[in-house]
């Protein structure tokens, strides 16, 4: 991720930085360690990536 993105992942209540979000997967992985992650899609606007 780049430094500067700010991303907001559910259940987050405002958008984290890098580290913000770092740290989310960190503590979810650590809880459910076999919970695997896949892009299904995502697609650029004007100022953001949405990604699902």
């Amino acid at each position: 991720m780049h430094p500067d993105t700010q991303n907001l992942i559910p259940p987050m209540k405002s958008p984290g930085n890098r580290e913000d979000v770092v740290e989310y997967f960190r503590q979810v992985l650590q809880q459910l360690p076999d919970l695997g992650l896949e892009v299904e899609r995502w697609a650029p606007t004007e100022n953001a990536v949405m990604v699902e």
